[in-house]
């Protein structure tokens, strides 16, 4: 019975803190664009070109090779 007296409270304070972050999502506009994402993953040209690997000779110059 006394472990119902600590397990509800926090519960309770668990509830509330999942609530207040939800409510905080929803009013900073994370739900606003639920197509754009997906729709940025099927088009080629949004994506970042790998960069060429730097040489060697350049991390022995500034002292760490």
């Amino acid at each position: 019975m006394e472990t119902l007296f600590v397990l509800i409270p926090l519960s309770l304070c668990l509830l509330g803190g999942i609530v207040a972050a939800l409510v905080w999502a929803i009013d900073s506009g994370q739900f606003e664009d639920m197509v754009g994402p997906a729709d940025r993953v099927a088009h080629e040209s949004d994506f970042i070109q790998p960069q060429p690997a730097q040489e060697e000779d350049e991390s022995a110059e500034s002292g760490r090779g």
